[in-house]
């Protein structure tokens, strides 16, 4: 059997389906521990997990009443101060302060694998600089560009002539600035550890997904430059792992009727 570390947030719907994986790793046998918002622990230990590990300086949700939440983004109307305010209080500001919090607990723990919630960039990079295995978990609709499909978080159709593929490839561009302007200070800063020593990855000027010139050693999904076919009923099996094989990654397949 393996070590598991899962690195989660309270998003909200996000949280259900994350632990739908930590319950079915839990039942087979494996050891789990879950890094994560303070309000979580009674649904964490209710799928079976014993160890468990606040955020304590990475920012958290301590209970969820809507005073206290962090993010505030029923308050903005714009979309591109949602992206903006997201990655300022959860995903790339905040980085350093995931990375710092999960290499703690990767020491401590030495897990065999990671997975963690998409938005929490830190704790990737973390798993990367150790080189630990880890899958990042999307219980979401792709976010990534993709030809093909409108630009996330616009609720447009996918465009059906010249006019509208221009349209999404000048929001799609628009989100990369976004990205690039918030990404290189914060990510740098991400791979400093708390002695101020390198942590052992390189820092990230663009968005996640976009392509890096430097190698990772933790594995990498790809995915086909087209739009996939979503189905509100429609979900992939889950298949828990019997753990790693000592020198040899898990690799990432998408299944073929996923896509047209």
């Amino acid at each position: 059997m393996a070590r598991f570390l899962f690195t989660l947030w309270d998003g909200g719907g996000s949280l259900p389906p994350e632990l739908t994986v930590v319950r079915q790793v839990v039942a087979a046998g494996h050891t789990v521990s879950v890094l994560g918002d303070p309000v979580i622990e009674p649904e964490v230990g209710a799928v079976g997990v014993t160890d468990f590990r606040p955020w304590v300086d990475a920012p958290h949700h301590a209970t969820r009443r809507a005073e206290d939440d962090y993010i505030r983004d029923w308050e903005l109307r714009n979309p591109t101060r949602v992206l903006t305010n997201l990655m300022d209080t959860l995903m790339v500001k905040a980085a350093p302060l995931f990375a710092t919090e999960t290499l703690a607990a990767i020491d401590d723990v030495q897990p065999d694998a990671m997975a963690s919630s998409f938005p929490l960039l830190g704790a990737l990079m973390a798993a990367e600089a150790r080189r630990v295995p880890c899958a990042a978990l999307v219980p979401n609709v792709v976010s990534l560009p993709a030809e093909g499909m409108p630009p996330f978080g616009t609720g447009f159709l996918p465009p059906k002539g010249r006019l509208g593929r221009a349209r999404d490839r000048a929001l799609n561009a628009l989100v990369d600035r976004l990205w690039t302007r918030a990404c290189p200070s914060s990510t740098a800063r991400a791979h400093r550890s708390t002695s101020g020593r390198s942590i052992g990855c390189s820092p990230s000027t663009s968005r996640p997904g976009a392509s890096s010139p430097s190698p990772s050693p933790a594995p990498r999904s790809t995915s086909p430059q087209r739009s996939p076919r979503t189905s509100a009923t429609s979900a992939p099996s889950s298949t828990i792992p019997n753990g790693p094989s000592p020198g040899r990654r898990p690799t990432t397949t998408v299944p073929s009727s996923w896509w047209p």
